[in-house]
């Protein structure tokens, strides 16, 4: 008979089949470039998708880190060769007459260009999930209506390769994108309104290209407590080991990674520090443009988890109280860069080095190359 074991999540005992690959940072926001540091087999196979799906998804596919990741975006543009790039989300369009079953979500592109996506209208409980229920869209695929802002070739490239890489298996309809002989065997994915429903919708986005749009957005307040507990008790684990994971404090992570009601999380004894905590001084010294920083910062006994998402907004969390189980693995405190966009990893770094880098006292190969790829945004056409 195979011996079980139990998963770090739901602290069940499982068999060995029951489990799989788990991307502590997530797979989407660039966490299979990580070390195997961030990466865990420890985890079944049903805390996997489910953490996936309400934990990561709910934090990931948020206006805010949706549109902090478009923004990252272009810190890394190739202008040689046009690639997917994620949009800005501009929330669900309030004037605009569809059936009562139907919403349209607003984006904007990489860099120009309008978009506008109907689909079905989800349950008033995915509200705050950009796109609604991700289940439910994989069955019904919408409508997109495409807008260009810019006659730049390149980036009308970036703009229709994002829209298939965004809306996959929708189907595609100009709204100022003329046809013609040298432009319809490029964009064959774009097609004319056809039904008398696609033909009055299209009417309705032409009226409404050079004025006001109306759109709301829904957010959950706390949204990224239950990402960050998860965060800290499974980089706790891989970190620290089995001592971790038997210690209160880990008990007290998975409580609050699975509570939905944030009063209750907050009762668990975990410190979450808010995702608009934006310290412009410690992101001088710890963040890079366009990229993330992980940073294990020992304040007292306390280690932290800190986190500047795509050079930006820095989130954080206790993650381990007790000194006797991390001393050893950061006096100091270390620091890991990634890249997702070009697919760049590096870590962990001595913080006194890091910091002696950002100094300019201080070389540091690998992040001199990383520096020398961001793109100056400045240099972008404007947008017509």
């Amino acid at each position: 008979m195979s011996e079980t074991r139990k998963c770090i999540y739901c602290d069940r005992a499982k068999g060995p089949n029951e489990f799989s690959l788990e991307h502590i940072f997530p797979d989407s926001l660039g966490g299979s470039h990580f070390s195997d540091l961030f990466k865990t087999r420890s985890v079944c196979q049903r805390c996997n998708s489910i953490s996936g799906l309400f934990i990561d998804g709910s934090f990931i596919k948020n206006f805010f880190s949706q549109n902090d990741s478009s923004e990252a975006a272009l810190r890394f543009v190739d202008l040689k060769k046009p690639a997917p790039l994620p949009m800005k989300y501009m929330g669900v369009l309030d004037n605009i007459e569809l059936t009562e079953k139907e919403v349209c979500d607003f984006w904007m592109g990489p860099h120009g260009g309008l978009v506008y996506h109907i689909r079905k209208k989800a349950d008033v409980r995915w509200d705050c999930m950009i796109g609604g229920n991700p289940i439910e869209k994989k069955k019904h695929r919408g409508t997109v209506y495409v807008y260009g802002q810019n006659n730049d070739r390149y980036w009308l490239s970036v703009l229709f390769l994002s829209c298939l890489e965004q809306f996959k298996g929708a189907r595609f309809i100009s709204g100022n994108i003329g046809f013609s002989a040298a432009t319809e065997g490029e964009i064959p994915f774009l097609k004319n309104a056809d039904t008398a429903e696609e033909k009055f919708i299209l009417e309705q986005l032409n009226n409404l290209q050079g004025n006001s749009h109306k759109s709301k957005v829904a957010v959950t307040d706390g949204f990224d407590q239950r990402f960050l507990a998860k965060l800290a008790l499974g980089l706790g684990v891989n970190f620290f080991g089995n001592q971790f994971l038997s210690a209160p404090y880990a008990i007290s992570l998975r409580n609050a990674m699975w509570e939905k009601n944030i009063t209750k999380r907050q009762g668990y004894g975990v410190k979450f520090y808010k995702y608009f905590n934006d310290e412009k001084k410690l992101n001088d010294i710890f963040a890079i443009e366009g990229a993330h920083t992980i940073l294990l910062y020992p304040i007292k006994d306390e280690l932290f988890l800190v986190t500047f998402l795509y050079g930006r907004k820095m989130i954080m969390i206790p993650i381990c109280p007790d000194k006797t189980l991390w001393n050893s693995f950061t006096a100091n405190g270390s620091i890991f860069i990634a890249a997702p966009q070009i697919q760049f990893f590096v870590g962990p770094i001595d913080l006194v080095d890091f910091i002696a880098f950002k100094g300019g006292v201080h070389n540091i190969p690998e992040l001199t190359n990383l520096q020398s790829r961001i793109f100056d945004v400045s240099k972008l056409p404007p947008i017509t």
